[in-house]
């Protein structure tokens, strides 16, 4: 009912070209397995997994399994973040909260109920700036215990049992706990509240996942399944849940209407292996001066999302200068891919060179020596991602190496983005 009050009044006071752009942008950057980019508009996805895209004048088709990924993950919007065991992360208001479910809906998402023992986290008020965000999730990921856990602002910590909101009203009822050995549940002041973390649970990651879904409110799906139906978005996470977008207000029957929420898309694909899920053979840092700085996987090299441009990634590996860090290759694989950029977190300063190396099989008595496959120029803070498709013809390990440039290794903050190795297609 709000979405349509909001919307209609927005059409009655805008010019129609003005709310079209208003939309949220769906034409984007795809990148095929074989490193090829085109840009287009995705407007559909099939029931067996071939996607549509659209430059305005041509249709571009082409199967889930030559698709590396299309698109970027946009910053969360307003909203409370809802994270599932599976990976899954929800930007929407939280309408009902009881001790078995909570409601969610959003200008996204169509009122849906998501069972607590599916949730690994609720924050309820997000700190605006990213490395406060960054800084919020480093610390959920370890408060995990046998009882809720209730983060307030300013710090504190509080164990018990959530058994929801006091009221109907999440913005001005409080939150009911029950603590051990209290008789009565305690009120505690909905903007006093932070997050909670409920109750550990099993991890109920769904190794049947299909899709990667980013929307354009920061909402990053991992989905059993995506499709659309009379201008709705429908996505499957699990056996018992699935979100059902709003529908289409603006032109609900033209081609694409459904998708134009979906602003990043990746195909969970056999023929595709990130590195950030294979276990390394090595690491070594040289650190410039004193402080040493470790590898991270799937985050920056200071722990926080990897970003760039102003947009997150949910893959890769973050690396200081001056390190190395080399893998086995997994059989039959025929190239490395990547976009090499400094993190956000640099800012404008740091400067390195990215370098891949790699080792041809050998036998044991003569270990074969380290080759050089690429060399990026000097990348420096704010500069644009550099991609990169390397031959992994004849080869048995790779390496990945960072250098100092010009600057000293003053935040050198490197991000090697969507890091993968593209197998080579099953023989017909």
């Amino acid at each position: 009912m709000t979405r349509t009050i909001f919307l209609s009044l927005l059409l009655l006071v805008l010019p129609t070209d003005a709310v079209l752009k208003a939309q949220p942008a769906s034409s984007a950057v795809g990148i095929g397995n074989d490193g090829q980019q085109w840009a287009g508009q995705l407007i559909d996805v099939d029931q067996q997994g071939e996607l549509t895209f659209s430059d305005g004048q041509e249709h571009r088709r082409l199967p889930a399994s030559q698709l590396a990924y299309w698109g970027r993950l946009a910053r969360p919007g307003r909203g409370a973040w809802l994270m599932t065991h599976g990976g899954c992360f929800i930007v929407a208001d939280i309408v009902d909260w009881t001790r078995q479910h909570v409601v969610l809906e959003s200008l996204s998402w169509q009122r849906t109920r998501l069972p607590l023992s599916s949730l690994s986290a609720i924050v309820l008020s997000p700190p605006v700036s990213s490395a406060a965000q960054d800084r919020l999730l480093q610390r959920l990921a370890g408060l995990a215990d046998r009882d809720d856990v209730v983060l307030l602002a300013g710090g504190d910590i509080v164990r018990g049992a959530v058994l929801g909101f006091s009221t109907g009203e999440n913005r001005s009822g409080g939150i009911l706990l029950q603590v051990s050995g209290q008789p009565e549940p305690i009120t505690l002041p909905r903007a006093r509240v932070l997050a909670v973390v409920p109750a550990a649970a099993r991890n109920m990651a769904d190794d049947r996942s299909r899709w990667i879904v980013g929307l354009a409110d920061g909402s990053r799906l991992v989905t059993r399944s995506i499709s659309s139906d009379k201008g709705r978005l429908r996505c499957q996470l699990d056996e018992d849940i699935a979100l059902h977008g709003q529908p289409a207000v603006l032109d609900p029957a033209a081609p694409g209407a459904a998708w134009r929420e979906v602003v990043y898309l990746r195909p969970v694909s056999e023929r595709v292996r990130y590195l950030s899920d294979i276990e390394p053979i090595g690491y070594k840092h040289i650190p410039l001066l004193s402080t040493r700085w470790p590898y991270r996987m799937d985050r920056s090299v200071s722990g926080g999302r990897l970003s760039s441009a102003g947009s997150p990634y949910e893959k890769g590996i973050g690396m200081h200068s001056t390190s190395r860090l080399a893998f086995d290759l997994p059989a039959g694989s025929s190239l490395f891919q990547a976009e090499l950029a400094l993190d956000d977190a640099a800012g404008r300063r740091g400067s390195v060179v990215f370098l891949v190396y790699l080792q041809a099989a050998s036998s044991e008595q003569d270990e074969a020596e380290w080759t050089l496959a690429y060399q990026s120029p000097v990348i420096r803070g704010r500069d644009r991602a550099e991609g990169i498709s390397v031959s992994l013809a004849d080869a048995e390990r790779l390496a990945l190496v960072v250098q100092h440039a010009d600057r000293g290794d003053l935040q050198d903050h490197a991000n090697w983005l969507h890091a993968r190795i593209v197998l080579e297609p099953p023989p017909e």
